[in-house]
């Protein structure tokens, strides 16, 4: 559904937030949340995965 509607999402697992590596998309889409993230202090900073297929990576977490 998110490709259908053209929405860049990001998927929370238990460690991480996973966000969609595609040719197809702007490189830019996650740009301000990455930089939101950047501008916390470092013990509070998510860690963000770039994954090929968001998915398969929801159906492995």
């Amino acid at each position: 559904m998110l490709d259908e509607q053209q929405i860049h999402g990001l998927l929370y697992v238990e460690d991480a937030m996973l966000y969609l590596s595609d040719a197809d998309r702007p490189r830019d889409a996650h740009a301000e949340t990455l930089k939101w993230a950047e501008s916390l202090p470092p013990h509070q900073r998510p860690l963000f995965v770039q994954v090929p297929n968001l998915a398969h990576a929801a159906r492995d977490a």
